[in-house]
């Protein structure tokens, strides 16, 4: 396991990094990588969608949670919010 070079500030202000930080990208981008294969092994799948676009949305999403792996994308809120719901079990709303 890498351990990436910075911090992370959850919903309750503390800072996170080192193995802890590390610990919670790597889930997150394990749950992302499920999502994405499940995704892709839905059948029927809306008709519209050819193979060629499955494959490439999972090809984004395969390299997205290799991404969040490394420590990209916490500055979005939808990595930040699962991040933190990790590091606190606190889901934090988009809107209050």
């Amino acid at each position: 396991m890498s351990t990436i070079n910075q911090s992370f500030q959850t919903s309750n202000g503390e800072q996170v990094s080192g193995v802890a930080l590390q610990t919670a990208l790597d889930e997150v981008a394990d749950r992302a990588y499920a999502h994405a294969l499940a995704l892709f092994s839905l059948d029927p799948y809306a008709a519209h969608v050819t193979d060629s676009d499955k494959i490439e949305y999972l090809d984004r999403a395969i390299l997205t949670s290799l991404e969040i792996r490394e420590g990209m994308h916490t500055h979005k809120f939808w990595c930040w919010q699962d991040v933190n719901q990790v590091l606190t079990g606190e889901c934090v709303a988009l809107l209050p």
